[in-house]
């Protein structure tokens, strides 16, 4: 199966097995991609996967690397594995469960946080403590909340982190007009160790 792009490179809507639960649209995905830097070899961890959107495009841009996707609501783990499925991914190791509680001991190239809730200065504490030192730290957040407690933890470690805020709006025809519809800011922080 040829699955369409979109223009960012990223799989489209009808591509994927979206189901009820928030998924990451395809611009999001493109811009969190990029502050990965992914290699096609590296171990990535992917905390919070939701649906399994962003689990399916790094797992299609790792040759002979690894993804391990953990996702605590068991909706959003069946859609994981049945987008894996569709693809026919098999470099991602699923963990349904909550972070960091389920987190292995391991050591990784690439950490993605997409969804943490109020364990988000846990899992960035793990993150720290589990990144190699040539490793990236890329963290999204929808709500000011969130970001801010991502920023206060690297200001709290006396680390620099650099923060974007994607806003993407879509026209829709209404009433004969057509206008723009935005879609939720969406806050991106990438932390690159200092072996970068």
């Amino acid at each position: 199966m040829r699955a369409r792009t979109v223009g960012t490179g990223m799989l489209s809507e009808q591509d994927l097995i979206i189901g009820e639960l928030p998924w990451t649209k395809p611009e999001v995905r493109a811009v969190t991609i990029a502050q990965l830097d992914l290699l096609s070899e590296q171990q990535v961890l992917e905390i919070g996967a939701g649906t399994g959107t962003v689990t399916v495009e790094i797992a299609r841009r790792l040759e002979s690397g690894q993804v391990v996707a953990v996702e605590q609501r068991k909706a959003g783990v069946e859609l994981i594995q049945a987008n894996l499925q569709k693809f026919v991914l098999t470099n991602c190791q699923l963990i349904h469960g909550r972070a960091p509680i389920c987190l292995p001991e391991r050591n990784w190239d690439r950490i993605f946080i997409g969804g943490s809730g109020r364990d988000l200065q846990a899992n960035l504490s793990y993150s720290l403590a589990h990144l190699k030192e040539d490793g990236i730290v890329v963290v999204n957040t929808v709500t000011i909340d969130s970001l801010h407690s991502a920023v206060s933890f690297f200001k709290d470690q006396g680390l620099s982190c650099q923060v974007l805020m994607l806003q993407v709006s879509r026209i829709k025809e209404v009433g004969g007009y057509s206008m723009y519809q935005g879609e939720n800011p969406i806050h991106i922080l990438t932390y690159r160790s200092p072996g970068l």
